[in-house]
């Protein structure tokens, strides 16, 4: 298996498989490189996932560290850089994958969108694991285009929204990026 891939899973709804190594993508302003891939225009659910729920999945959890047992579930989206999931603070890669089971998170967008996947950590030799997450399209979206003389203008009022939900049985937190021009 590739430190960083993406692939189809799925054509109905359209959801793709990311697994993504925590020794191969770091913070960007350290110089670490991201793992890079684009999504079609769309409504999109991001959810954690594991190889016992999703052929293929290959991580449940990230330790940023080589000798302690600190593992997190957690990963950095950008344009809209967000953080999803949840810090390093579980003995294993199996509790801290429990610690975000149920949840998911959602954005839209109207144009093609490159999407970087990175951990924000700036010394990436030392840490074990990674995280697997499904990333499922809720509704399609028509391509946005718009352009004058060879001019391409995309102004993209509110088209990220990434929000977290827990599962009922847990206390409901939300956060919300809306970036106003993208392009």
């Amino acid at each position: 298996m590739a430190y960083g891939d993406i692939t189809q899973i799925k054509s109905e709804p359209l959801t793709y498989l990311l697994n993504l190594d925590a020794r191969s993508y770091g913070d960007p302003l350290s110089g670490f490189p991201v793992f890079e891939f684009e999504l079609p225009p769309g409504s999109w659910k991001v959810a954690f996932t594991n190889p016992n729920l999703t052929p293929g999945a290959a991580y449940y959890g990230w330790s940023p560290f080589a000798s302690l047992n600190l593992w997190g579930s957690s990963v950095d989206l950008s344009p809209s850089p967000d953080r999803i999931g949840t810090g390093a603070s579980f003995p294993d890669a199996q509790s801290a994958f429990n610690d975000v089971a149920g949840l998911s998170w959602t954005f839209s967008t109207s144009v093609t969108l490159p999407i970087e996947a990175y951990f924000l950590d700036n010394k990436i030799d030392d840490n074990r694991g990674g995280v697997s997450l499904t990333i499922e399209r809720q509704t399609e979206v028509p391509e946005a285009s718009t352009g004058v003389g060879g001019v391409l203008v995309l102004l993209i009022a509110s088209s990220i929204a990434l929000r977290r939900h827990r599962s009922p049985h847990r206390n409901h937190t939300h956060s919300t990026l809306t970036p106003g021009l993208i392009g």
